[in-house]
């Protein structure tokens, strides 16, 4: 399933509605996020400044985990490398070979197509085995990767959870999209956006690169739908397009 939203605003930009949207598509800002205390905008200059220096390459997707439960950032990471134009299917693929355990690539089905402003996101559903991989459709990069269990339990190889910077920002409307592995009440794709705005890390993108796009991948990543001992612990990825700006 995918959609193209603007989030923060409500409104709708261009949409293919998944299962679980509201009649009029509409995004009411939902949950409240991790996080909330008082943004500062000095704050935010200084630790997006602090960010800046540490993005390179030309083209750059940045993956950010979102709780789902408490809208806490879990992790998050950036990946660079040189633009070789859009790449095709086969190349995508040949990266993230090396990631799925117990089955192969070729298993994988295309959720969404690479491309300029999109990364490639392929997807095993979890019989014995399965899992959910992007990469940067202008690098080659592998930018996520999750395996999933019989029983939906995932296991992130990329990135691990590390925390986040702080909460200083004031988030700001974006335009995203989003891919879909499980159901989502349309309310926390907003709210989702609104964490990763929260923190300086587009704030330290946008001091060196330009945003080409924002892919928000909803996955189960931890947990179990429907069986007993096990706490559903699905998380949001954003997936950050960048360039290098001139």
């Amino acid at each position: 399933m995918v959609a193209v939203l603007l989030g923060c605003s409500g409104k709708v930009a261009e949409e293919t509605a998944p299962a679980d949207a509201a009649a009029d598509g509409s995004l009411d800002g939902g949950d409240d996020v991790a996080g909330d205390a008082p943004s500062d905008p000095a704050a935010c200059m200084r630790e997006a400044d602090k960010l800046a220096v540490t993005f390179g390459g030309p083209a750059c997707t940045t993956t950010v985990r979102v709780s789902q439960i408490d809208l806490s950032i879990v992790g998050w990471a950036t990946v660079c490398g040189k633009y070789a134009g859009v790449i095709d299917e086969k190349t995508a693929r040949a990266a993230l070979g090396p990631y799925p355990k117990y089955i192969t690539i070729d298993s994988f089905d295309v959720l969404l197509k690479g491309s300029s402003t999109t990364p490639w996101i392929f997807s095993h559903p979890p019989g014995d085995f399965g899992g959910i991989g992007a990469v940067d459709a202008r690098s080659g990069m592998v930018a996520f990767y999750t395996s999933l269990s019989w029983s939906s339990l995932g296991e992130v190889a990329l990135p691990k959870a590390n925390g986040s910077p702080p909460f200083v920002c004031t988030p700001t409307p974006r335009v995203y999209q989003i891919v879909s592995m499980t159901s989502a009440r349309p309310s926390t794709h907003a709210a989702a956006v609104d964490a990763v705005g929260k923190t300086p890390i587009l704030r330290g993108l946008e001091r060196v690169h330009a945003i080409t796009g924002i892919t928000l991948l909803h996955a189960p990543i931890d947990g179990s739908y429907g069986e007993p001992g096990y706490e559903q612990k699905n998380e949001w990825v954003a997936l950050i397009g960048s360039a290098l700006l001139e």
